[in-house]
């Protein structure tokens, strides 16, 4: 286990707008805040440096675990996952009504992989929406 120094951990928080960077929740939302997790863990060989390290809501966090890559079900092929430090939100998902959809096969493969779409997920993404905090 890394220990991530505060000012790191704050950056992080920082450049992420206090939103989780997979499923974009934000941090006030949740009762048990978000994390700081590392894009490429450290078992693979990923460093506790600002470019490797995430903003993650626990559910997100949670469920991608040690993963990088994931196989995706349509094409067979290994994918890798949505990384906030070298991809953009928005070339890799979209958002119609309350759920998240993917429009590349990254997209596909996290969105699957971290249940984006999970009731509980939609349900307090709908709820941001309704209140105009989404």
């Amino acid at each position: 286990m890394s220990v991530i120094p505060k000012r790191l951990r704050q950056q992080v928080r920082l450049n992420a707008g206090g939103r989780c960077e997979y499923c974009r929740r934000p941090d006030y939302q949740t009762a048990y805040g978000h994390t700081i997790d590392h894009i490429v863990p450290l078992k693979h060989g990923g460093l506790t440096i600002l470019e490797n390290l995430v903003y993650a809501c626990l559910f997100c966090n949670q469920h991608k675990g040690t993963d990088v890559a994931v196989y995706d079900l349509e094409t067979g092929l290994l994918t890798p996952l949505f990384n906030p430090r070298t991809q953009k939100w928005d070339e890799h998902f979209s958002v119609e009504e309350v759920f998240i959809v993917p429009t590349t096969v990254i997209g596909r493969v996290s969105l699957r992989l971290l249940q984006m779409n999970a009731p509980k997920q939609v349900e307090a993404r709908a709820e941001l929406m309704a209140a105009g905090l989404w």
